[in-house]
């Protein structure tokens, strides 16, 4: 086999590589080796002209990695491994339903078992659902 074709296996590997680990280094390399496999295959043009083109390419590639596949993949893994974010405290409770309690002549939001103020005055009555929409200055939103 041609080296080029070895280069063009050892980038696609650095690629998955990069799949698994939180550096873009691999990406780089394996770019690198893409655009070192262009400069081989476009032999038909003189040195000075496969240069440009295989620099041309690699900034390509670049653009590429960035604006489409660095997106997609932090999109993918986002939906597919990473769905349950951990938020802590009252931003957590952003999505979740509550219960609208009446203490001392308070209107208050029950979440699970938990007691939370409104950030304004809700015209909800004892004992109705809610889903919590919001939060702000530490109270809930559920407009």
């Amino acid at each position: 086999m041609p080296i080029y074709t070895y280069l063009i296996l050892i980038g696609i590997l650095l690629i998955i590589i990069d799949l698994f680990f939180h550096s873009d280094l691999p990406t780089y390399i394996a770019l690198v080796l893409f655009s070192t496999a262009f400069f081989m295959l476009v032999e038909n043009f003189n040195v000075i002209l496969r240069l440009i083109f295989s620099v041309l390419f690699f900034l390509v590639l670049i653009v590429i990695h960035h604006y489409v596949w660095k997106t997609t993949v932090l999109l993918l893994v986002d939906k597919l491994f990473a769905k349950d974010r951990y938020k802590a405290g009252i931003e957590g409770l952003v999505g979740n339903t509550g219960i609208v309690r009446i203490i001392d002549g308070k209107k208050l939001a029950s979440i699970h078992g938990d007691l939370y103020q409104f950030y304004k005055e809700v015209e909800l009555m004892e004992g109705e659902q809610f889903e919590v929409k919001n939060v702000r200055d530490g109270k809930i939103l559920i407009e």
